[in-house]
């Protein structure tokens, strides 16, 4: 557990000396910009291309210098007015950039962001941190989301001395300079076969029935461990393991749709998969997928639009659940 901060101009004059001397600040997080604009001390986009923008903007202005990471915020009211698919899009596109450029990448949210806003899930799968605004304002010894993010920020009310303003953000990095070799991103997993999943841990992983889960990628990036795994058969659980220790329980189930085994459109007709996993089509020039499936509780919900004539069949992994026509 490492102790740090988070400042901006909001902060005023800093004097670090006196910040360092509280022993609360082993690392700092500094506000770079705000969309294309200097933070006054050291306007966010809702498109790929903005969100890129600003990610190049920010990281001319850290060339030469060596960050344990660089975060991207993507709460922004525009960017949620479009939805949940757009929302992660443009934060992907941020965060690739982040990458790209040789650094950490981080998202930073909130709790209704997390679960509402945008897929952290699909960002973590990418190999992006999560930094999580919490603020409960206890003590981090108190409680721990090590489990979830890489950064919990638990206070908004923090004094600290040599702070130049009333109050000052504070943070607890669990995953910063020091990898836990017990770590792991996920501690259940529910999937359908034929999908994959890629996980992130501080040390190898491993599945105890590899007739249920094989291993088909690894790489070590930033000191962590990403293994892909794909599921192969339903299975109601299996154990993931690091360190000897079971990090992760996985299921794998039957894929459901709520579609008909058989149905018809015409060419320019919209319909949408109700599912238990994301749905895919077998053949795009038939029916053309429209954004990215959105999970709403414990659906997902994946739209297509006919464009061809002909018959396609739609998969859940590599389960065929359905065959669609188009007239």
């Amino acid at each position: 557990m490492i102790l740090g901060v988070d400042v901006s101009h909001n902060n005023g004059i800093i004097n670090w000396n006196k910040l360092k001397g509280t022993g609360h600040v082993q690392f700092a997080v500094i506000r770079i910009s705000h969309g294309l604009t200097n933070d006054r001390r050291y306007a966010e986009s809702n498109t790929r291309s903005g969100a890129l923008a600003e990610a190049r903007f920010a990281l001319a202005k850290i060339r030469g210098t060596s960050p344990l990471f660089v975060a991207y915020d993507a709460e922004c009211d525009a960017l949620a007015a479009l939805g949940k698919n757009q929302t992660t899009d443009t934060a992907w596109a941020a965060c690739e950039a982040i990458q790209k450029a040789g650094f950490q990448a981080k998202i930073y949210t909130n709790e209704s962001w997390r679960r509402n806003e945008i897929d952290v899930q699909f960002l973590k799968n990418h190999g992006v941190g999560l930094w999580y605004a919490r603020p409960t304002e206890a003590s981090p010894s108190s409680g721990s989301y090590s489990n979830m993010c890489d950064i919990w920020q638990y206070s908004f009310t923090g004094k600290l001395s040599g702070n130049g303003s009333q109050y000052i953000d504070l943070d607890v990095a669990y995953h910063l300079n020091a990898v836990d070799p017990n770590y792991c991103d996920t501690s259940r997993l529910t999937i359908c076969p034929g999908e994959t999943y890629t996980f992130k841990t501080g040390s190898k992983i491993t599945c105890a029935n590899p007739a249920v889960f094989a291993q088909i990628k690894h790489s070590v990036q930033g000191g962590y461990d990403f293994t892909t795994f794909k599921a192969l058969r339903i299975c109601p659980g299996v154990g993931f393991y690091v360190n000897g220790k079971r990090a992760c329980v996985a299921v794998v189930e039957k894929p459901l749709t709520d579609t008909p085994a058989r149905f018809t459109k015409h060419v320019g007709e919209m319909y949408q998969f109700k599912s238990n996993r994301p749905v895919t089509c077998g053949n795009g020039a038939i029916f053309a997928q429209v954004g990215r499936a959105a999970l709403q509780g414990k659906f997902y919900f994946t739209k297509f639009r006919a464009v061809g004539r002909g018959s396609a069949g739609f998969y859940v992994g590599s389960t065929r659940t359905n065959i669609g026509t188009v007239v």
